[in-house]
Formats: C-alpha cells, structure tokens, sequence
C-alpha cells in the first residue's frame, strides 16, 4: 500500500499500482505517461486531474473528490467509481466502459461537464449533495437518484436505460429531458421546468411527480399506483406507435391529455379525470370498462375513440372532426354535440346532451339507441341534423323541462320521438318520425311545415299545438293533455 500525505504526479513513465492500494491527500496530476490503477482501491481525497497522459481504471474502486480531465486519457474502472466532488471533462478521452460514475458529495454547488463525452451508468447517491449540468448529459444505460439534487441547469439529458428517482430531487430544465428506456420514481421528487420531458415508459409508486409547462411526451405505459402528481397547466400527450399500452391514473386527474401516437393504443386501467381538454388525432383509446371524465372539450380529430361499459362523461362537449367515436353498452353524457366529419356511433347504452347538437358531415350510426335531451328549465337546446345523409336517428327523448328546438335541417327519427317534459319546437322544420310519438308531458310546438307522424300520435299528457304546416299521422290518441 502507498500513502502520499500531500501531491501525487505523474508526467513520464508507468505507474502500476499492482494490485496494492493508493492513498492520496493531495492532488494527483497526470500530465503524462500512464497510472495503472489496481484490484485494489486508488483514493484521491484532493482530486484527480489528467492533463495528458493515461489513466487506466482495473477492478478495483477508484475514488476522488473533483475529477478534472483536460487532455489524455481516461479509461474508467470496471470496478467502483466514487466522485464526491466536481466532474470536468474540457478535453482529451473519456472511456466508460460498463462502468457507473457514483456520485457521493455531501454538500451542494459541484458541477457535472460532460464535455460531449456519455457516461455508462451513473448514480446520485450523496445525502445533501448537489450537482448542476453545465453542459448536455448523455447516459448510455442507466440514471439512478437516491440522495441530494440532480439540477439538469438549461441543459438537455439523454438516458438510453431506465431514469430511476428512489430519493432526493431531479430537477428538470428549460431543456428537453429525454428517458428512452422510462422514468421511474419511486421515492423522492421529479420537478419538471419549461423544457419537454420526452420518456417511454412512466412509472410512479411514490414520491412526487410535477409535470413541465413544456412538452410532456409519453411513448410507453403510464402506471401511477401511488405518490403524488402534479399536473399543472400541462398537457401529456401519448405519443406510442404501438398498441398494448395502458394508463392507471391511480386516482389522480391529468390537466390536458393529447393521443397523436400513429398506430398506438392505450387501454384505461382506472378510472380517468381529466380537469381541462382531451384531444385524440391517431391511434385507439379505449376505455377499457372505466369511467371517463374530462370537464373541457373533447375532441376525436382522428383515430378512434373506444367507449367503455362505464359512463363516459364530457362535461365540455364532444367535437368529432374525423375518426371514430364508437359507443358501447355504457352511458354517453355530453354537452355540446359536433359531428362534422368522421363516424359516430351511438351507445347502446344512455346517451344524453344537455347541449346543442350539430351535424354538419360525417357519419352518426345510431343503432338501436335513444338519445335523450336533458336541458333543464330556462335553457334552450338546438339540434341541427344537418340536412346530410347518416344523420337520422332512432330514438330521441325530450325529459326535461328546458327547449329542445329543431333548427337548420329537417329531422328525420327512425324510432320513437317522445317529449315528457319542457318544449319541443320543431321552429320551421320538418320533422318526420317512423314510430310512435308520444307526448306525454311538456309541449310540442308544431311547425309552418308538416309534421309527419308514420308511426301514430299519442297524446296522453300536455300539450301538442299545431301551427299553420299541416299535421299528418296514421293513428292519433288522445287520453289526456291538450290537442290544438
């Protein structure tokens, strides 16, 4: 073994450790020739510096405060890697190997600079420590932090392996952060910044996960099954190309959620809020036998939307603009309805609008549903069929004791048409019903144009008033109510 109780240099020749350990209090400098670090530990407790020469790690720990690498060569060990200190490459050759470069400082203010070189692994372990990028960090497999506070400092980060935060704090930057075999946080905080979060995968079971303001991009599976997240004003946008993903929200809302991932497909595992807007342009989101909420507008622009046996809510409205809505056996509830271009099909399960329903292209298959109105007392509903073909519908209930008023195009109802409470105003329109209408409750306001009653007129509460557009119908009952 050799300890050195102030400087250890090196500018010429081979220094061969030889499987003995080395202990250093100052600085060891090598300027040139070679040190041949050992099996055993080499400890640099005043720093390392190569400015020329090599350095050549074996399998044996090597351990320094700063690490400052200018000019020659460094070849990391096979073995451990401890810097509780600084690291600054500004030159000459870094080689990795399958190494991990530990970081154990204890106090903050040290500085990580890559100098366009990747790490293999590296690992943030040091209880108060603090490390700040000053340049890009590219990691070639893993990224672990367990201890102190990961500062990326305006700059971009790149990990090819698994990002694991089981501690301490990841402090995430104006730049892109990108985590191509996932994030993981399982302890600790990940704040996000102004920069893009770009990851596979993401995985939070405790600890804390705020969201950038920036770009949010999710390629993989997103599972929260504890911890605490932060949404922010954000938008996670899920971005897979390949189906099998799936989301646990794990009872936490999202803000804004965007689905883009050509040929994608996510598959709801909980039930899933969102506090703002959802907007889906490519691949399958299917509910998955969960409830969906979202309080903004939803908007299926493309791909396909895939309705649940679980009630689906949209408390912002439904905007369909190309692809396909597809309802299943659960309830439908919407606002607003706008169908412009692409495929609607009804659920066969509730379908209510509190809402205006416009169609102005696209396809609505309504299948053997009813669609029912629910605007209460003092609220005016507009339904706009869109005069277009696929725009009929099979049943239509009015319930409640708002409006519902025809306008725009004709009305064309292959079913039953029912009003039990409020007015129905067909306003100018032609409506035309192959079953039975009933008014039960509430008004019907006929037309200046005919109203056409294929299926026979009941009316067994109050009010059908006629107007100057004739009437006609096969059956008529009158059992109770007012026919004018």
């Amino acid at each position: 073994a050799m300890s050195v109780g102030s400087t250890f240099d090196i500018s010429n020749g081979t220094f061969d450790a030889n499987g003995q350990t080395t202990d250093v209090t100052g600085l060891t400098t090598v300027s040139g020739g070679t040190y041949q670090a050992s099996t055993a530990t080499q400890t640099f407790n005043g720093g390392l510096t190569i400015s020329g020469g090599t350095f050549t790690g074996s399998s044996g720990t090597v351990t320094t405060t700063n690490l400052a690498l200018s000019s020659g060569t460094l070849t990391a060990p096979s073995g451990t890697f401890n810097v509780f200190g600084t690291w600054n490459k500004s030159g000459g050759s870094f080689t990795p190997g399958a190494n991990t470069v530990t970081f154990k400082a204890t106090a903050v203010g040290k500085t990580i600079t890559s100098g366009g070189t990747a790490f293999n692994k590296v690992v943030f372990n040091g209880v108060g420590g603090g490390w700040a990028l000053q340049d890009a960090m590219s990691v070639g497999s893993t990224f672990d932090i367990s201890n102190g506070t990961f500062d990326a400092n305006g700059q971009t980060t790149d990990v090819t392996g698994l990002t694991t935060v089981s501690g301490g704090t990841y402090q995430a930057s104006t730049a892109t952060q990108t985590f191509n075999g996932g994030l993981t946080i399982s302890g600790g905080t990940f704040a996000g910044s102004t920069g893009a979060v770009t990851t596979t995968d993401l995985t939070l079971s405790s600890g804390t996960l705020t969201a950038p303001s920036g770009t949010f991009n999710v390629f993989g599976t997103w599972n929260k099954s504890g911890g605490s997240f932060t949404p922010g004003a954000n938008t996670v946008t899920f971005k897979a190309t390949a189906v099998g993903k799936t989301i646990t929200s794990g009872g936490t809302a999202f803000n804004k959620v965007v689905f883009n991932g050509v040929g994608g497909g996510w598959a709801l595992q909980d039930a899933m809020s969102v506090g703002s807007t959802f907007d889906i342009s490519n691949g399958t989101f299917d509910a998955n036998g969960q409830t969906t909420d979202v309080t903004g507008l939803t908007t299926v622009s493309g791909g396909t939307y895939l309705a649940s046996t679980a009630t689906q809510s949209f408390n912002g409205g439904l905007a369909i603009s190309g692809g396909t809505f597809t309802g299943s056996s659960g309830t439908v509830t919407t606002t607003n309805l706008a169908l412009s271009s692409g495929t609607l099909t009804a659920p066969s399960g509730t379908f209510n609008v509190s809402g205006n329903w416009a169609q102005s292209g696209g396809t609505f298959t309504p299948g053997t549903n009813t669609v029912t109105f629910t605007a209460g007392v003092g609220v005016t509903q507009t339904l706009d069929a869109g005069g277009v073909a696929n725009s009929s519908f099979n049943n239509i209930m009015h319930a409640v004791a708002g409006t519902l008023q025809v306008t725009g195009h004709a009305l064309v109802v292959t079913g039953t048409l029912t009003n039990s409470n409020g007015i129905f105003n067909a306003n100018g329109q032609t409506t035309t019903v192959t079953g039975l209408t009933t008014v039960s409750g509430g008004t019907y306001q006929a037309s200046t144009v005919t109203q056409t009653f294929n299926g026979g007129l009941t009316i067994s509460g109050g009010t059908f008033t006629g107007s100057t557009g004739a009437v006609t119908t096969t059956n008529l009952t009158l059992s109770s109510g007012t026919l004018t």
